[in-house]
C-alpha cells in the first residue's frame, strides 16, 4: 500500500516537472505532416520571437504529426487533445504566465481544434475547444498557417485565398472570440487551405519565408501591448509555478533556443526553405485519399 502511494506521488511529482514557467513568453509549436519531432519549419519563427522577449521558452507540442500510421485524422485528434492538455497544464501551474501558439499545416489544424473545438468534416473528434474564460487572459496570439480547416469568411484570415480548405471548420463562433490574437494564413494555390481550383504546390510550403517578419512583428507587438497594459483583453505579470520538484524537468530553455531544439530535443527543420517544406509534403495520392474520406 506505501508503495503505491509512493509511486503516485512520484508519478505526479514527474508529470509536473515538466513544467517551466516562462518570465516572458511560452510559446507552444505544433509541427506539420511528417516532419521531424520538435518544432519543425515554424521553429525558426518561434526562437526569433523568444530571443525579443526576453525570459522566453519554446515548447514542441508532441504529437504523431502523421497521415498515415496513424492516419491523419486520429493524429489530429490526438494533437488536438494533447494541446489542450499542456495548455491547461500550464495554465494551471504558471499563474499570470503568457502563452502563444503556433502551428504549421496539420499542427494549424491542431492548434485550432485546441481552441475552437473538433467542428470540422466527419471523420475527426467532437471535443469542445477550451473554455474561453480559461484561456482568455493567459494566450496573447495564436499563428496558423496552411490550416486545412481554413474558413474563408474568418475575420482573422491572412494571406490571398477566398475558399475554404480540404476540412473546412463548421463553426467560427469559439474561435471569433478570440479573433484578435489570431493570425490565419493561406494563399491561394494551397492545396490543403485553399480548395479554389488551380494548385501551386509550392505555396503550402512558403509562408515562413513570405510572412515570417510579419508574424514575429505581430507575437511580439501583442506581447507588448499586453505587458504594457494597452490591450485591455490580457494583462502580463510574472507567472508564479505551484511548487513542484526541480529535477526531470523537459522544457525548453536558452541552451535549447540556441541549438535550435524543442522540447524532444530533436533539431529544428525548416533551414533550406522551399526544400524543407517540399520533403514533409504528402503526395498527392494521399491528399486525394484524404479527400475521399470527406465523402
Amino acid at each position: 500500500m506505501l508503495s503505491s502511494v509512493v509511486s503516485a506521488v512520484a508519478l505526479a511529482g514527474a508529470a509536473t516537472a515538466s513544467v517551466e514557467c516562462a518570465r516572458g513568453l511560452h510559446i507552444i509549436v505544433a509541427r506539420g505532416s511528417n516532419e521531424d519531432a520538435g518544432t519543425g519549419i515554424t521553429g525558426t519563427l518561434a526562437d526569433r520571437i523568444a530571443d525579443r522577449i526576453p525570459g522566453s521558452n519554446v515548447a514542441a507540442l508532441d504529437y504523431p504529426a502523421t497521415i498515415t500510421d496513424p492516419a491523419y485524422f486520429e493524429s489530429v485528434d490526438d494533437g488536438s487533445d494533447e494541446m489542450r492538455d499542456v495548455l491547461q497544464e500550464y495554465i494551471d501551474e504558471c499563474p499570470g504566465g503568457k502563452v502563444a501558439v503556433m502551428g504549421y499545416s496539420q499542427g494549424a489544424q491542431v492548434s485550432a481544434d485546441a481552441f475552437c473545438g473538433d467542428v470540422t468534416t466527419s471523420g475527426f473528434g467532437d471535443e469542445d475547444g477550451l473554455p474561453f474564460q480559461l484561456v482568455d487572459d493567459p494566450i496573447v496570439a495564436i499563428v496558423l498557417f496552411g490550416d486545412p480547416s481554413h474558413v474563408a469568411n474568418a475575420t482573422y484570415n491572412r494571406g490571398t485565398a477566398d475558399s475554404d480548405g480540404l476540412f473546412p471548420r463548421r463553426d467560427q463562433d469559439e474561435c471569433e472570440k478570440l479573433g484578435s490574437r489570431i493570425v490565419s494564413y493561406c494563399d491561394e494555390g494551397d492545396e490543403y487551405c485553399d480548395l479554389s481550383g488551380e494548385r501551386d504546390y509550392d505555396v503550402h510550403g512558403e509562408y515562413v519565408q513570405r510572412y515570417g517578419d510579419e508574424v514575429v512583428d505581430f507575437v511580439v507587438d501583442r506581447y507588448q501591448s499586453v505587458a504594457s497594459g494597452t490591450d485591455s483583453s490580457t494583462s502580463v505579470t510574472t507567472p508564479t509555478p505551484t511548487p513542484t520538484p526541480t529535477s526531470g524537468g523537459s522544457g525548453s530553455d536558452s541552451e535549447d533556443e540556441a541549438t535550435g531544439t524543442g522540447e524532444s530535443g530533436a533539431e529544428e527543420t525548416g533551414e533550406g526553405g522551399d526544400s524543407a517544406a517540399a520533403a514533409m509534403l504528402p503526395s498527392l495520392g494521399l491528399v486525394a485519399l484524404l479527400g475521399m474520406a470527406m465523402l
